[in-house]
């Protein structure tokens, strides 16, 4: 989740199209993760399941659970959010590099406070939503019956306890998926510990493979990524990959004529949703359809990059850039929310079909989250600047 301030023209006040189109598809991303959580919760099925019984009835009817292995709307916008993270992210480390204004000291401030700011807040938003559910609801959920017997519910069990706050701690240090599960309901989290390890891997890859660099220090670097590649498994290391397709956009010229982009552009994103959707109805290989949306992704990403002209104010670039700004916020704070309120509006899963009460309950319930998210954003995530400032200043970094 990188920062979108970090594009590449923003030297002057004057706000370039394609980053207001950039917010758009963060915030876009975002909300089809916010959106797709709800449906199975409220209305017993997920946005992907729906789309099979609609239009690949056989393969619903044969596959009435959807194993993890294939893709889904949600992951697919979280692979957007890697490429979007190493265009902004990786191409701000080259920026400064080529610069002569890389600072490993700063780059990890930057980095860190971007996602513990919001990180550290909902891990600790988790555990109260689904402490009270545990105690309200664990005898009519499954869901809370599940996280009572690791820790959450229990204050008298020391070994469940210390579970539950190995979990805690292993999220604050982005461990999720390696060595600890995500914390509690808040199955969102794994992509953190993704970008994180990104953002580390990325510098030592930069040095060990910089000509100017020293042989020591390219031989320590390279010896330091693979051990983090070791460490971080085969999914994380893998899907890095993608990540790096956004660093090579970002390096990519600007080649096409206004004219040609204009017209390609619109055409490219309206197969990029048909790819998804196919991918979703007849869905295969979840890392064969993950890389083939970064690549997919990454061509439009360059195509955006074209509308370089000055963006008017907007109904677009008014909305557009506020939901992005929170994205970050709303994607890591919604699930427990959600999951909590379906708990309670419909404790029973033969009640979680398609009905006015149920789709109610699920529009209620997505507004709670949203004002909760934003809420939270306005308290954390929009000070992060103002938290790096008096950072720097302290620990006299810059």
């Amino acid at each position: 989740m990188g920062d979108a301030s970090q594009s590449r023209v923003e030297e002057t006040n004057v706000i370039p199209s394609y980053s207001v189109h950039l917010d758009a598809v963060r915030a876009l991303a975002a909300l089809v993760v916010f959106l797709g959580h709800g449906t199975s919760l409220f209305l017993g099925t997920t946005i992907h399941e729906q789309a099979n019984q609609a239009l690949n009835p056989a393969y619903a009817a044969a596959n009435s659970y959807m194993p993890d292995n294939y893709t889904h709307l949600g992951h697919q916008a979280v692979i957007v959010f890697f490429v979007l993270s190493g265009y902004f992210v990786g191409g701000g480390v080259l920026r400064a590099v080529r610069r002569r204004q890389w600072s490993a000291k700063y780059y990890l401030l930057q980095r860190l406070t971007r996602l513990w700011i919001v990180l550290i807040p909902a891990l600790f938003l988790g555990a109260l939503i689904d402490t009270a559910g545990i105690y309200l609801f664990s005898n009519t959920g499954m869901t809370y019956a599940n996280l009572w017997g690791v820790g959450l519910g229990s204050v008298f069990n020391v070994n469940r306890v210390w579970f539950a706050l190995s979990s805690f701690i292993g999220n604050v240090f982005f461990l999720q998926q390696i060595l600890v599960k995500s914390f509690g309901t808040n199955g969102s989290l794994w992509s953190i510990s993704y970008e994180f390890w990104y953002y580390i891997m990325f510098p030592l890859l930069l040095a060990g493979f910089m000509p100017s660099s020293r042989m020591l220090r390219r031989v320590c670097s390279i010896a330091i990524l693979i051990a983090i590649l070791i460490f971080c498994g085969k999914d994380i290391s893998i899907y890095f990959l993608i990540w790096i397709m956004g660093v090579l956009t970002y390096c990519l010229p600007i080649g096409i004529t206004q004219a040609l982009v204009r017209w390609i552009t619109p055409m490219m994103c309206l197969l990029f949703v048909a790819f998804n959707l196919y991918a979703v109805v007849f869905p295969y290989n979840i890392v064969a359809s993950d890389f083939t949306t970064g690549l997919f992704f990454s061509v439009i990403l360059w195509l955006l990059l074209h509308f370089r002209q000055p963006a008017h104010k907007s109904l677009y670039r008014f909305v557009f850039t506020r939901l992005s700004a929170m994205s970050y916020t709303l994607y890591a704070v919604h699930y427990p929310i959600i999951i909590f309120f379906s708990a309670w509006l419909i404790p029973k899963l033969s009640d979680r079909h398609f009905s006015l009460y149920s789709v109610g309950y699920l529009l209620a319930a997505y507004a709670a989250a949203f004002s909760i998210s934003y809420l939270f954003y306005r308290c954390f995530e929009a000070n992060t600047e103002r938290v790096r400032r008096i950072l720097s200043v302290r620990l006299g970094i810059s």
